[in-house]
């Protein structure tokens, strides 16, 4: 037996009697829901809530790249308001 059929409680009887019992929880691979598909999780899980994601494989990587170039302008903002503190400081 090299691996259990899925999660549960196992139990090794002798005589009708339990003798060793071990409880066995789920990969982490099975409950990952990124290796499931949209018709999955809006039509099966979802049953009849309304449910919205975004797919991580559809997701233009590029759509995402404002955040960096604001994340850049807020610290050469940053530096410049210091730059020009110890500049009229002096």
């Amino acid at each position: 037996w090299p691996e259990p059929v899925g999660p549960g409680i196992y139990q090794l009887l002798n005589r009708r009697e339990i003798a060793i019992a071990q409880s066995i929880s789920a990969p982490a691979a099975e409950s990952d829901p990124k290796t499931l598909t949209a018709d999955v999780l809006q039509g099966r899980l979802a049953g009849n809530r309304a449910v919205a994601f975004r797919d991580a494989k559809s997701a233009d990587p590029k759509s995402d790249q404002w955040w960096n170039w604001l994340i850049v302008a807020c610290i050469l903002g940053l530096a410049s308001e210091i730059i020009t503190l110890r500049w009229f400081s002096a």
